[in-house]
């Protein structure tokens, strides 16, 4: 097997370093360097890591979290969607997280161990990492003492209150060069209702659906092939470019 990759290869926002299990440049056994190419293949600016954790509790608020990416025209990558091809799992891990810009974190969780394993990997990698975590502010440190070192990219919010998330996200991001020229238009204040409507619009179809499935990318498909031209943002998007 061809190991010669440069020791770090950039591609716009794509950076392949040494593979942290095996040592190889970029190339995880066992697989070939055509995982490079497949790479840069699928990166694409708009793609968002989720590293959420999965147990039954949290599946609600994982499908609100890539509803509200797909809102606003982002596509979530989620390591619990991984199909069994004779990879091995931390290295299809890895893989998924190099076929994006931004990661999302949630490490309310604190007894999962995996979940700041593919944080640190989404930093290696040299990813924008964004952090969330259920409780009050400044609690992570408790479990996490050194995380402020790390980012400064955390947001707290409530697990009764969930869709206070979405807000906190849009308000963030707002303030932030993180989406732009990504996501569907501008962000702003007048917008974020626009966006929550349609989050919630899909989140509630999602859940319907979910039980059946088990795949976004299955669900995803028929929502959008049923309802896209009722999708709020959709709509409204299409209005305004009628009156113009």
């Amino acid at each position: 097997m061809s190991t010669d990759l440069p020791q770090e290869t950039s591609c716009g926002f794509v950076r392949v370093r040494n593979c942290p299990k095996h040592g190889l440049r970029g190339v995880c056994s066992p697989c070939d360097t055509d995982i490079w190419q497949k790479i840069l293949g699928r990166y694409s600016p708009g793609n968002v890591f989720l590293n959420v954790p999965y147990p039954k509790n949290y599946l609600k608020r994982q499908h609100l979290l890539v509803s509200f990416l797909v809102a606003l025209g982002l596509r979530p990558v989620l390591a619990g969607q991984i199909t069994n091809e004779g990879i091995q799992r931390i290295c299809k891990i890895c893989e998924l997280i190099q076929y994006c810009k931004l990661c999302i974190h949630d490490l309310t969780e604190t007894k999962l161990h995996n979940m700041p394993m593919e944080l640190g990997l989404s930093l290696g990698l040299g990813r924008r990492c964004l952090i969330l975590y259920a409780g009050k502010k400044h609690s992570l440190e408790k479990h996490f003492s050194n995380v402020k070192s790390i980012t400064d990219d955390i947001i707290y919010y409530s697990k009764k209150y969930p869709n206070t998330l979405l807000r906190a996200l849009l308000q963030r991001w707002a303030k932030s060069e993180v989406l732009e020229g990504i996501a569907l238009g501008r962000l702003t204040a007048a917008t974020f209702d626009q966006v929550i409507e349609t989050t919630l619009f899909l989140n509630k179809k999602i859940n319907r659906l979910w039980p059946r499935y088990k795949n976004y990318a299955i669900i995803l498909e028929k929502i959008f092939t049923a309802y896209w031209a009722p999708l709020p943002v959709a709509r409204k998007e299409e209005s305004k470019d009628a009156d113009g």
